[in-house]
């Protein structure tokens, strides 16, 4: 798994476009059989796996496709995505200062790949940050939205920290997350706070440090719904209400649809 930065700028990404044709099996087998070192996350994680992805839906999960959106004073800033799973493949497109950009790359290898802006092609430095940039907001974006399939990712620690009941009277399975030196803040910790009834993930908090007592962060994942084989949730709003960061154009399905890591129209 591969913690975030919150609200990274938006930039480039996108890296070497490959072939689309299968490999011989899909990434992360067996997730819904994951086993933790902890009892009482197994079974929570188990639970919420069968909820969200039953019949091996994340692993028949391959193309994965998203626009992330943040609310800001100045304006929404939105990002899109679509990544291959079982390859690698990214595609990244936003609106940064000066146009747009477009990034094509590959997830296990990010410092290689092609970007342009504005339909120019980037080199040298310009292609080294917009290609920094594109693989960081796909941390960022990614995690935003699949966390709850990251638990068993290599390099993650989960802790149940017990059941909890907030001041509205909800019931909580609480799961602890840190991190052994993986993504781009591993100094990070999370909470993820699962219904009992439902069995899903409906709220998260984020601490900048794993030592600290107190989030820098709390949003609900609401408005869960079936998207291709997998459950998604596009909604993060914070206990006020207001929703900061939202997901459209969710696409999820078993196949690459044709075109899908085009670079842009010249």
């Amino acid at each position: 798994m591969r913690p975030f930065v919150l609200f990274l700028s938006a930039s480039l990404l996108a890296a070497c476009s490959g072939s689309e044709s299968a490999p011989a099996s899909a990434p992360d087998p067996g997730i819904a059989g994951h086993v933790f070192d902890d009892p009482e996350v197994t079974r929570i994680h188990t639970r919420m796996i069968g909820a969200a992805a039953p019949d091996n839906g994340w692993e028949r999960a391959r193309y994965i496709r998203f626009d992330w959106i943040v609310n800001r004073e100045e304006g929404p800033v939105r990002r899109a995505h679509a990544w291959d799973r079982y390859t690698g493949e990214y595609r990244f497109e936003a609106e940064v200062e000066g146009g747009t950009r477009v990034a094509l790359f590959n997830v296990n290898s990010p410092t290689e790949g092609r970007a342009w802006q504005d339909g120019s092609p980037l080199e040298g430095e310009a292609l080294a940050d917009a290609l920094r940039s594109a693989n960081g907001a796909y941390i960022n974006d990614s995690y935003w939205l699949l966390m709850p399939y990251k638990w068993s990712d290599e390099g993650v620690n989960a802790e149940f920290i017990g059941a909890e009941t907030d001041g509205a009277g909800r019931a909580w399975e609480v799961v602890e997350l840190t991190f052994d030196g993986v993504g781009l803040t591993p100094q990070n910790k999370y909470r993820g706070f699962v219904n009992p009834e439902s069995g899903l993930m409906e709220q998260w908090y984020h601490y900048r440090d794993a030592a600290d007592s107190l989030p820098s962060t709390v949003t609900g994942w609401t408005e869960w719904r079936q998207v291709g084989p997998i459950m998604l949730s596009p909604m993060r709003p914070t206990p006020e209400g207001t929703v900061r960061i939202r997901f459209e154009n969710l696409e999820v399905s078993s196949e690459v649809p044709p075109g899908a890591f085009a670079p842009p129209a010249s």
